[in-house]
Formats: C-alpha cells, sequence, structure tokens
C-alpha cells in the first residue's frame, strides 16, 4: 500500500460494521481511537461519490444538481468547528436528497464515520478538496 520501503509497518483490515448503520460506525471509530495515542493511523477508506449505475455522478463536468449539493453538504459538515454539531451536520448527510443520487448503498461512504468517530473531539482538516474526492483527516 505505501510501497516497498514500508513493508515492515503492520497493516491491519478493519471491516466496517455490516448494518451500514452510521452510529454503529462511529462507535468502531471510537472503540479504535486510543491507538492513536500509541502512534498508530487510522486509516478509513470509501469515496464521497459512488454510483456506477449514474457515472455522471463522478464529474462536477456531468455531475446534476443534486450530486452536487450532496458533495456541497459534506465539505459543510466537515467544516462544522463544534465536534458536537459536526458530528450531528454528518449523521444528517444519509437523509440528504442527493445521497442516493451518490449512494446507493451506504457501503463506501460509512467509512467516513469510522474516521470521525477516531477523531471526533479533535479539529479536522480537509486534505482533498476536489468534488467527489473528499479525503478529511480527522484529529488533527
Amino acid at each position: 500500500m505505501f510501497g516497498e520501503e514500508f513493508m515492515d509497518i503492520p497493516i491491519v483490515q478493519v471491516s466496517i460494521d455490516g448494518s451500514l448503520d452510521p452510529r454503529k460506525n462511529w462507535e468502531i471509530g471510537q472503540a479504535v481511537a486510543q491507538l492513536r495515542e500509541e502512534g498508530i493511523l487510522i486509516l478509513s477508506g470509501g469515496l464521497t461519490a459512488h454510483n456506477l449505475r449514474d457515472r455522471t455522478s463522478f464529474s462536477p463536468d456531468t455531475a446534476r444538481a443534486v450530486h452536487k449539493e450532496f458533495d456541497q453538504a459534506i465539505h459543510r459538515a466537515i467544516a462544522v468547528e463544534s465536534a458536537e454539531e459536526r458530528k450531528k451536520k454528518l449523521f444528517e448527510l444519509p437523509q440528504h436528497p442527493g445521497f442516493r443520487a451518490m449512494h446507493p448503498r451506504e457501503d463506501h461512504f460509512v467509512p467516513l464515520y469510522v474516521a470521525g468517530g477516531a477523531g471526533e473531539d479533535e479539529k479536522v482538516k480537509t486534505i482533498v478538496d476536489l468534488y467527489g474526492l473528499g479525503s478529511f483527516a480527522f484529529g488533527i
């Protein structure tokens, strides 16, 4: 994953909660959060846009308004300063009108909740601010 020079770094895969419930996945993040204090990186992968049935959703040039509005809603939720309010806004995202247009299933979206739970009381930094490819660092 990181190249030959990092082969000595142990990597352990942890699955998301199969119910795909945002709260349960947030709790998984909370459960592994203490590993951060031991210098262990918690990397949670997913996509902010993942609808293979509607490929127009992947590009800002072809995306419909509802796709773009959902992408913006993610970034607005992440940008909230208050950790509790940020959590509330993130939990509201599956009810957004654009959620299903971007995610027929939650499996590529709920990793965001695992990362959020792992760094819930800390600041969040947007690493990549591209449409459909948002990357965020929780707990920095």
